[in-house]
């Protein structure tokens, strides 16, 4: 198995790499609607891209980070994980959350929030993150709930 790495989208190509992932996760996987998974803050977010290894540096796997999520209070937001199917079980999920991480406190974030699909929630927990609130629906049709963690 080759190893991946992960870096920030930096080019137009590799934006649209971190896109055409999603595309297939969540629009042609999950049956979102492209309308819903697409929106006014990709333009604004950092998108990291996961990367294989290989010689042609295959996209495997991306998520989009805002270290500044608009708020006084310190508060970085991660969104948008997708490992694309033949990637998963790789730890690439957990790899990418920590790189949010690192970004967020290097910005001087306190604590990040995110989104969690419920049945994605497992994943964020190993992570160290902490559910908040009620279930609820974020225009997916997909059951989703608030989780955050401290960063300091």
């Amino acid at each position: 198995m080759s190893s991946a790495g992960i870096r920030t989208a930096t080019s137009p190509e590799d934006v649209r790499a971190a896109m055409d992932i999603r595309r297939a996760v969540f629009v042609q996987e999950q049956g979102i609607a492209e309308a819903e998974e697409y929106d006014d803050r990709d333009a604004e977010a950092e998108h990291l891209l996961v990367v294989e290894d290989d010689a042609a540096g295959t996209p495997i796997a991306t998520c989009r980070v805002f270290v500044d999520d608009g708020r006084a209070d310190g508060t970085a937001r991660l969104g948008r994980l997708a490992v694309l199917p033949q990637a998963r079980r790789r730890g690439l999920a957990s790899r990418m959350i920590e790189a949010c991480e690192e970004r967020a406190r290097a910005a001087g974030a306190r604590r990040m929030v995110l989104d969690a699909q419920v049945s994605a929630m497992p994943l964020y927990e190993r992570s160290g993150y902490t559910a908040e609130g009620e279930d609820f629906d974020d225009g997916s049709g997909i059951p989703h709930r608030t989780m955050v963690k401290a960063l300091v």
